[in-house]
């Protein structure tokens, strides 16, 4: 934890790095590890915003051609299911989230 303040601001800058088409597959992995980890370590309820931003940028990087990026995507996405499960149901903004990870 720590990082509470900061979470919109951080993804804001993830979804920059996910979503930029010339940056190197390290900073995509990068990003994406950083996400998964921060997720983990933080309160769920926090997260919902940031889903919001970044869960499309995500889901396209299950689809991404290098094998790396798509383990990690694969690792934030588990990570999001304890944030999209939070207090039991499905939190109502991240619904249409569900089933493009379903298909993930």
């Amino acid at each position: 934890g720590g990082l509470d303040k900061y979470i919109s601001d951080l993804a804001a800058d993830i979804e920059r790095a996910l979503s930029d088409r010339s940056s190197k597959s390290n900073l995509k992995t990068e990003a994406l590890s950083f996400l998964r980890i921060l997720i983990a370590r933080h309160p769920a309820a926090d997260f919902v915003g940031c889903i919001e931003r970044n869960g499309r940028h995500v889901l396209a990087a299950v689809a991404d051609s290098n094998y790396k990026i798509q383990a990690e995507a694969l690792r934030v996405c588990g990570q999001l299911c304890v944030v999209i499960r939070q207090g039991g149901s499905v939190a109502p903004p991240l619904v249409p989230f569900v089933s493009g990870m379903y298909d993930a």
